[in-house]
């Protein structure tokens, strides 16, 4: 049964806040880099994929400051999605690093409970971005999967 709220939590939301004020105010985004590549990228990319790990940081210190706000308080004020995804007919493929630990175990069951028939692919040795973090066995992942 699909009850389970797929939103930001209230910690969350708040932690998303603070980011976006951090970034309004300094424009810290070298020290964000230090902070947000543990949590994004695994720790196999962390440890065995120094070139990943050095392109991410990148990205993040290169990012506008307030293009970093606008998109935390954007994340934080998302809805729900577990209604939409319940009432999607479609096929549903769902990705996951095996090491993430922003989407956790229990995110990826409240999405499963919405979308029962959903195909789930766990990308090993990969943390939040599978796409980036091993870019092979996320494309083998889309071109094999039966969506029909």
């Amino acid at each position: 049964m699909c009850s389970s709220d797929l939103a930001d939590t209230d910690e969350g939301r708040i932690t998303r806040e603070r980011l976006a004020v951090s970034m309004e105010q300094h424009g810290a985004l070298g020290i964000y880099a230090e902070q947000a590549l543990p949590a994004l990228l695994g720790e196999y990319t962390r440890t065995n994929r120094p070139d990943t790990v050095r392109k991410v940081g990148e990205w993040i210190r290169d990012a506008d400051p307030r293009a970093v706000a606008w998109l935390a308080r954007a994340m934080a004020g998302r809805p729900d999605s577990a209604p939409d995804l319940a009432a999607f007919d479609g096929p549903v493929l769902i990705i996951r690093g095996e090491q993430d630990t922003i989407s956790t175990e229990t995110d990826l069951a409240a999405m499963i409970a919405c979308a029962p028939s959903a195909t789930v692919v766990t990308i090993n040795n990969c943390g939040h971005l599978p796409p980036v973090e091993d870019v092979q066995a996320t494309a083998v992942a889309l071109s094999s999967w039966d969506y029909l």
